[in-house]
């Protein structure tokens, strides 16, 4: 076997000629094309020519580095006459993780909270898309939608019927994509989750219940390892229900945190002692979703 040696500084470069060479091949009739970068995730190691670009050390010159990515690959739609008809969706599936490199710089503005965690620095992410045909260049919405969505707005926009089992939190964005009237709000509420550690959160409009008195981090032990029960979750191999999910053993506390984050959007001032049938009201809901096993 052959062993492949390639400089990390040169990984950026790499996966995009990778991108631009799937567009050239299927450029003459419909195409998928999942891109994620390894910008901005450790390694941090973002290529020379970039040096001088930002005062946000290594960290912010990786951004500078997967913004030049982006603009690559819409610069290849556009060389073969695809910008008009390609959506392109860029997203983040987390918030940022500060790091000592950014030299002060707020990566998650006013937001408490960064990856991993279930307060709002690590769930509010940018959502950006662009289609000429379809999508109004400079239109915005503050409604509230989650990755899952892409589950039911692709199969409407690929007019795709989505089965009663598929798609259990996916709402279709087809009309805030195209800046048309829609139902508001248009999800009953949005759950949240701590990464792996099992925490979880549920916003409804302008409120936000968390589940326990903690951010949601990562649990550690006493010699501030990671407090891992099991990183190899099982499934039943017939019914190929999950039997081990519980990533780090986390279990409520019994505590809760409630949020207005139209009045608090920096999560600093807990209300749940203030608003009591608030509380229940979010749990009971949280509490359905779980039993039903679905949220639309």
């Amino acid at each position: 076997m052959q062993e492949t040696v390639r400089s990390l500084e040169d990984t950026a470069t790499e996966l995009s000629r990778e991108a631009f060479a799937f567009v050239e091949k299927h450029k003459d009739k419909p195409f998928f094309l999942y891109y994620p970068t390894t910008n901005i995730h450790i390694p941090l190691t973002p290529h020379k020519r970039f040096k001088g670009s930002t005062k946000a050390g290594v960290y912010g010159l990786f951004v500078v580095e997967f913004d030049w990515a982006v603009g690559q690959l819409l610069d290849a739609l556009d060389r073969d006459g695809l910008k008009e008809k390609t959506l392109v969706v860029l997203t983040s599936d987390n918030g940022a993780r500060p790091h000592p490199s950014l030299n002060g710089h707020r990566c998650n503005g006013p937001w408490r909270g960064t990856k991993r965690q279930i307060h709002e620095g690590g769930h509010r992410v940018p959502l950006i898309a662009r289609w000429p045909i379809q999508v109004k260049a400079g239109i915005t919405s503050n409604e509230t939608v989650c990755l899952t969505d892409f589950s039911r707005t692709f199969a409407k926009l690929l007019g795709q019927e989505v089965p009663q089992n598929a798609g259990e939190d996916s709402y279709d964005i087809t009309n805030i994509l195209h800046g048309k009237p829609h139902r508001r709000p248009l999800r009953e509420a949005t759950v949240h989750h701590s990464a792996v550690a099992g925490q979880f959160a549920l916003r409804q409009g302008d409120w936000k219940l968390i589940e326990g008195a903690g951010d949601g981090e990562c649990p550690r032990d006493a010699k501030g390892s990671l407090a891992v029960v099991s990183r190899i979750p099982t499934r039943n191999p017939d019914s190929g229900e999950w039997l081990e999910l519980d990533y780090f053993g986390m279990t409520h506390d019994g505590e809760f945190q409630l949020y207005n984050l139209k009045e608090d959007p920096a999560e600093t001032k807990n209300v749940s002692k203030d608003y009591p049938d608030k509380v229940r009201e979010l749990k009971t809901l949280l509490n359905r979703y779980r039993s039903s096993r679905r949220s639309n």
